[in-house]
């Protein structure tokens, strides 16, 4: 089953209706983060700045994001701008004997290049399609998102599609038609989770915005039931109910 996971912020604190939660470590400081993952009782997963090219406010280093995790029991730590398994390789080093997972974010052309063994050293991978789209050039996303959807479902690894999901919804009050559309695919291609960013971190409806995804989702999860029925005679689908 297909979760909705919500990025959270200072600004719209907690968006009521999501399966996961992100915090971006490129912002705020692992006291203000706590204050509102303490009261949450749904996965959570710290996504770690890295060699961030994009604005910053935080100043925390990953090394000091990496033992907040640890000591607070996050489920995962999301890994930016990943290059090669060695990457998760030395994140998992630094993590020993901590519960805490690793989740790969592909968005760059080297990810592409070496999914198979990223896929395979990691607990999961995110593909921030903002991110790669300008690595590996907007047309060829579609194909690679497929590629890395198949790699997660091969190798058993939660698999995050992330950037745009319904980006106009940060000021909108309802998603637009391709946007449905694509998120409704995300979940035909087994994405385990579907990420909101700005749209809950900054939007001005936050939860509107978990509620319409959340029905996209059922729709799409009640569609791959009603396809994969077995058919009665003459190609008719059984009916589930």
């Amino acid at each position: 089953m297909t979760g909705v996971l919500c990025t959270i912020s200072p600004q719209n604190g907690l968006v009521p209706g999501a399966d996961m939660v992100r915090w971006n470590g490129a912002f705020g400081n692992p006291m203000e983060v706590q204050r509102y993952f303490d009261r949450l009782a749904v996965p959570r997963l710290l996504d770690l700045p890295g060699a961030r090219s994009k604005p910053r406010t935080s100043t925390i280093s990953d090394d000091e994001w990496l033992e907040f995790a640890q000591s607070t029991a996050y489920e995962y730590v999301g890994l930016s701008y990943v290059k090669s398994a060695d990457w998760i390789f030395d994140v998992k080093g630094r993590l020993r004997g901590s519960r805490t997972g690793v989740i790969a974010k592909i968005e760059t052309r080297e990810a592409v290049d070496n999914i198979e063994s990223i896929v395979e050293a990691s607990d999961g991978v995110m593909i921030d399609r903002g991110d790669l789209s300008r690595a590996i050039g907007v047309l060829a996303l579609g194909a690679v998102q497929k590629r890395v959807a198949q790699s997660c479902r091969r190798g058993g690894k939660v698999l995050i599609v992330a950037t745009g999901v319904f980006a106009s919804m940060r000021a909108d009050d309802q998603p637009g038609i391709s946007e449905v559309s694509d998120a409704f695919n995300a979940v035909l291609d087994g994405a385990d989770y579907l990420m909101l960013a700005e749209e809950t971190a900054i939007g001005k409806h936050p939860e509107l915005v978990v509620a319409a995804l959340r029905k996209v989702v059922d729709a799409a999860v009640s569609y791959q039931a009603l396809t994969t029925a077995e058919p009665e005679e003459g190609g008719h689908l059984r009916s589930l109910a």
